[in-house]
């Protein structure tokens, strides 16, 4: 659920397509280039509980059902600003060549 697409994870169940799947492939590419440091599976020393990501995943917003994990990750991917400021500038140097594509 963390990586669903945002219809997916919304309260009216919505019919799959393939826009899903790519939506939930772009989730993946965020939480690794944020989660990680580079190959090996080296993973970032870094306070995950405070990012935005962790909302996502086993914060809050996913603890209290599908409207708070919605609102969680709505809440930065709506919003370029947010999604800047909260997810790009955050995500490791490892990544910076492929940080265009997010």
């Amino acid at each position: 659920m963390p990586l669903d697409a945002l219809d997916v994870t919304a309260t009216s169940p919505v019919p799959h397509t393939v826009l899903h799947d790519l939506e939930s492939l772009f989730y993946v590419m965020i939480w690794i280039c944020s989660t990680q440091r580079g190959p090996r599976n080296n993973k970032r020393i870094f306070d995950y509980s405070s990012s935005e990501i962790f909302l996502w995943n086993a914060g809050e917003g996913f603890k209290k059902g599908l409207k708070s994990l919605w609102n969680a990750k709505a809440n930065i991917m709506l919003n370029e600003h947010h999604f800047n400021t909260l997810v790009l500038d955050k995500i490791d140097p490892y990544f910076k060549d492929i940080k265009w594509c997010l």
